[in-house]
């Protein structure tokens, strides 16, 4: 149906035939296709933001709050309820899972993908892939993957945790590896060990 009187209008989208056609349509909240700024909230359910979309800064957020705080940020993507919710300076960040990346306010360069991974981090280039990976860090350039890696890291650089709660030995410390807590490194010299948290071959 085409229209230039109807404020309900389809064009392409909505199709009608004998055997197939639109019965009800029900809509709770707002859609604002026609925002004016550059950053708007395309649309709202019960008063939350539900879908977020940037014309300039490429930002993208589909989900019950999903990037709700974004203002100055730039090229994010958030997927999930609250996911990138406080979001509101940083840029090129990927949330994708309920309350991914939840408290990030800042820092940018950082993915999250899983329920909770990132949930009360800061810093910038980290990756957490898994549930509540990564779930408290202050760090820089940490890699996490697997549901509770690195959950208790709360600072540090360049560290690497693989596997199910695997976590490096200095909580704060930089250039770590553990995988599986059990296979630790030294990222710094090299050095490798099994079993032990204080490796010292290469």
């Amino acid at each position: 149906v085409q229209s230039t009187t109807s404020p309900f209008w389809f064009k392409y989208g909505v199709f009608a035939s004998s055997t197939s056609y639109l019965s009800t349509l029900f809509l709770d909240g707002a859609l604002n296709f026609g925002a004016t700024t550059s950053t708007s909230t395309i649309g709202t359910f019960a008063g939350q933001t539900f879908i977020t979309a940037s014309s300039t800064a490429g930002t993208t957020g589909f989900g019950l709050n999903a990037l709700k705080s974004v203002s100055t940020g730039e090229n994010n993507t958030a997927f999930g309820f609250e996911a990138g919710t406080n979001l509101a300076g940083a840029g090129y960040n990927v949330a994708v899972g309920w309350r991914a990346l939840f408290s990030e306010q800042g820092n940018g360069n950082n993915v999250a993908v899983g329920a909770q991974a990132m949930l009360n981090s800061s810093g910038s280039g980290n990756v957490a892939v898994g549930t509540a990976a990564l779930y408290q860090n202050g760090g820089w350039y940490n890699t996490a993957i697997g549901e509770g890696a690195g959950y208790n890291q709360t600072g540090g650089e360049g560290n690497i945790m693989i596997g199910h709660g695997a976590n490096v030995p200095n909580l704060t410390g930089d250039n770590q590896l553990s995988i599986g807590n059990k296979i630790y490194g030294n990222l710094a010299n090299g050095h490798i060990g099994i079993g032990t948290t204080s490796p010292w071959a290469k």
